[in-house]
């Protein structure tokens, strides 16, 4: 069977695989080095109105794989991020975020599909023109997902407004 994803793919997803069990020793020494973004420059650029009063910071060059490309490391969107920044606060939050969420996710977007929306706005003929498919297979306890996902793309500069990255998930089947 021929693979759908893109030449690289597996070194990647093995390497984000490997980082999960080092990231949280090393997220918090980049975190230590990380720069404030002041709120005006990104203020237009984020997609939601309560995520302004977080203050964002970028992490340092060495770390930029270690970065969400579609937020600033800080997914204030999400309640459950938002419960553990307002009881442990910003640097704990990041810390869970970046190491056990959403572990090395740049590397990921170097195989970004530009795309017209997020997953449930891609027409089936945009699916098959650009080779972007979606795969749940359960395996009890298990549920697999892989495929590829679309984001936002406000952060950084790929393609167009949306973009889908090749991505696999693997959940408990209780957790839907």
């Amino acid at each position: 069977m021929k693979s759908n994803f893109p030449k690289g793919f597996y070194k990647t997803i093995l390497t984000r695989f490997a980082l999960r069990f080092i990231a949280w020793a090393i997220v918090p020494i980049a975190l230590m080095q990380s720069r404030t973004i002041a709120r005006q420059a990104i203020a237009e650029k984020l997609p939601y109105g309560a995520g302004l009063l977080i203050q964002r910071y970028r992490l340092p060059d060495w770390a930029d794989y270690l970065e969400m490309p579609d937020d600033y490391n800080f997914p204030a969107y999400e309640p459950t991020m938002l419960k553990i920044y307002d009881r442990c606060g910003w640097f704990f939050a990041t810390w869970v975020n970046l190491s056990f969420r959403n572990v090395g996710q740049s590397l990921a977007w170097e195989y970004a599909v530009p795309v017209s929306g997020y997953d449930y706005a891609i027409t089936d003929s945009e699916r098959v023109e650009k080779g972007i498919f979606k795969t749940v297979k359960k395996i009890w306890p298990l549920k697999v997902i892989y495929g590829y996902s679309s984001y936002r793309n406000w952060k950084k500069e790929i393609g167009g407004e949306f973009v889908a990255i090749p991505s696999i998930s693997i959940r408990f089947i209780w957790q839907d």
